[in-house]
């Protein structure tokens, strides 16, 4: 979720957040992500109410799928633009052509799968009043970053 607008390696580890565990530790966090995303993440901490538990465990997810599609995303970029290169080659045979698409497509499969598995880990975390606002701010996410 987070990796949107930071790298999962610059995030704080569970351990960092069971250390921090007492009555400041929502200004500590927030300060700590705010650093850390020049407050984006932190609008979405605050627009939903997420108790220092659910942050934790946001960033636990984050952990969990973010190396995989950080891994994924550049390579299926790069199928694209290899398949992009292939289709307009004189060259290359239907069945070159035909072999990067699969690999393009699978790629992506494994991408959109990756992406279901997350938004499903974060629905188990989010209560139900939050999950709307958390869908639409992941849809303003997208149609900004399309733009």
């Amino acid at each position: 979720m987070f990796s949107v607008v930071g790298t999962a390696n610059a995030l704080p580890t569970s351990d960092d957040f069971n250390s921090e565990m007492n009555a400041s530790s929502h200004s500590m966090l927030n300060e700590r992500i705010y650093a850390q995303t020049d407050g984006e993440v932190e609008t979405i901490i605050l627009q939903l109410g997420l108790t220092d538990e659910q942050i934790a465990q946001l960033y636990q997810v984050d952990r969990q799928f973010s190396p995989k599609l950080d891994e994924l995303y550049p390579a299926w970029n790069q199928a694209q633009e290899e398949l992009e290169v292939l289709i307009r080659s004189e060259d290359a045979s239907e069945s070159e052509v035909r072999k990067k698409y699969e690999e393009v497509e699978s790629l992506r499969r494994q991408v959109s799968e990756l992406q279901f598995e997350r938004r499903m880990a974060i629905r188990e975390i989010l209560r139900p009043e939050q999950r709307l606002p958390y869908e639409e701010y992941i849809e303003q996410r997208i149609a900004e970053s399309d733009s």
